[in-house]
């Protein structure tokens, strides 16, 4: 088992997303991988990301996924 390593951001959204046909039950563990796909340092030390990703639950299967953009505050 891989080191995890848990990283806490103030994300203001640009977009939001709407989530269908999910399916999920009490008790699932779901684990998500996030791929950052843009990340530029702006003038004001703020940092605008794009990023992917893809949550699956406790049995491997796809149960969401996405994308997302904002800014760290």
């Amino acid at each position: 088992m891989r080191k995890e390593e848990i990283y806490v951001f103030d994300i203001r959204f640009e977009r939001t997303f709407t989530v269908r046909d999910v399916e999920l039950f009490t008790g699932d563990t779901i684990n998500c991988e996030v791929k950052i796909e843009e990340y530029k340092i702006k003038e004001n030390n703020r940092t605008s990301i794009a990023a992917f990703f893809l949550c699956e639950n406790q049995n491997g299967k796809e149960v969401l996924k996405g994308v997302f953009s904002g800014v760290i505050l």
